[in-house]
C-alpha cells in the first residue's frame, strides 16, 4: 500500500469502511479490524481473569465485531458505539451461557456491572434507548395476536410455564406454540430494527 492510499484509509470513516467491506473490499476489513482490535482486547482483559479465557473472549469479541459490520445501520448510532456494545454483549453472553454466577470471575462481574451502569449513566442515551424500546414494544404489540401477546406478557412476568398455564387456563402445548410463534415474529422485527 503506498503513502497516498494509507492516508486515505486513515481518514476514512468507520461507516465508509463498513460500506467498503460490504462491497467486498478485504483491505477495508483489515483496516477496521486494526482500528477495533485494541478495544476488543481491552474488553477481553476486563472480562477475564485467566489468559486462556482472555484468548477465547478475544475470539468471541472479534466474531461480534465482524457481525456488527454486517448489521450496522448508520442511522442507529456511531459504529464505535455499536461495535463496543456488540463486543461487550457477546462477552456477557459467554458467561450467561455458562449458566451460573459461580462461573463468572470477579473481574468479569465488575465489567458486566460497569457495562450495565454505563448504559444508564448518560441521560441522553437513556432517553434515546427508552424511545427505541417503546417503539420496539409497540411493533411487537402490533405483530402479535392478542393471545400471543397475553401468553408472552404472562410468561415474562411469571417466568414459569405452569404458572402461566394456570393463570390463563390453557394447556402447556397451547402456551408453547404461542410462545414459539411470538419468538419467530419478534426475531423478524429484531432483524428489521437497529
Amino acid at each position: 500500500m503506498d503513502t497516498k492510499s494509507r492516508s486515505d484509509t486513515v481518514q476514512t470513516t468507520d461507516a465508509e469502511l463498513v460500506e467498503r467491506i460490504r462491497s467486498g473490499q478485504e483491505e477495508a476489513l483489515s483496516v477496521l479490524l486494526s482500528r477495533y482490535t485494541p478495544m476488543v482486547r481491552y474488553w477481553a482483559s476486563r472480562f477475564s481473569d485467566q489468559v486462556h479465557q482472555q484468548d477465547d473472549l478475544m475470539q468471541e469479541g472479534l466474531i461480534a465485531l465482524y457481525s456488527a459490520v454486517k448489521v450496522y445501520k448508520p442511522s442507529c448510532a456511531s459504529f464505535a458505539t455499536f461495535a463496543s456494545v456488540c463486543v461487550k454483549r457477546s462477552m456477557v453472553s459467554v458467561y450467561r451461557q455458562a449458566g451460573s454466577k459461580k462461573a463468572v470471575p470477579s473481574a468479569a462481574l465488575s465489567a458486566i456491572e460497569e457495562h450495565e451502569a454505563s448504559d444508564k449513566a448518560d441521560p441522553e442515551s437513556f432517553v434515546i434507548g427508552k424511545e427505541n424500546f417503546d417503539e420496539f414494544l409497540s411493533r411487537i404489540r402490533q405483530a402479535l395476536s392478542p393471545f400471543e401477546y397475553a401468553v408472552l406478557s404472562h410468561y415474562l412476568g411469571f417466568g414459569n410455564y405452569d404458572d402461566v398455564c394456570v393463570k390463563l387456563g390453557i394447556a402447556r402445548k397451547e402456551m408453547n406454540n404461542a410462545l414459539q410463534r411470538a419468538r419467530k415474529k419478534i426475531r423478524a422485527i429484531s432483524s428489521e430494527s437497529c
